[in-house]
């Protein structure tokens, strides 16, 4: 079977990673997707100036968690992430993260896609 690879996209800003396979069916089926492999990590870069990170009061060890959880909760908050990807890229789990949002007093969003990712998890298809 004859197939491609794709890239994701949203608006207009394309992820450097094929997300998946289109399999050209059988005459007639159309185009099936296909799974891709275990979702691959994406390493940003970001640049902090060393007044700043010096300056963090975290400590060492847990300044990455400490970041990740604090742009989560921010990309959150401004709809740029629903919340499984959101308590994902904090590492969180579920209840962490409502409880994270809690006491931040952040307001929840809760999504078509929220909804389709709850059956899926009640169903067991993780």
């Amino acid at each position: 079977m004859p197939s491609r690879r794709i890239r994701c996209t949203y608006k207009s800003f394309p992820c450097a990673t094929p997300c998946a396979t289109l399999v050209d069916g059988a005459a007639g089926a159309g185009v099936e997707v296909e799974p891709g492999d275990a979702p691959t990590l994406m390493k940003p870069h970001v640049d902090i100036p060393e007044d700043v990170y010096c300056a963090l009061k975290i400590p060492r060890a847990e300044i990455e968690p400490e970041l990740r959880k604090e742009l989560a909760i921010a990309l959150y908050q401004r709809g740029a992430l629903g919340f499984g990807k959101a308590r994902r890229l904090a590492g969180m789990t579920r209840w962490e993260f409502h409880e994270v949002l809690g006491k931040r007093q952040v307001l929840r969003h809760y999504t078509e896609e929220d909804l389709a990712e709850d059956i899926r998890i009640a169903r067991g298809d993780q």
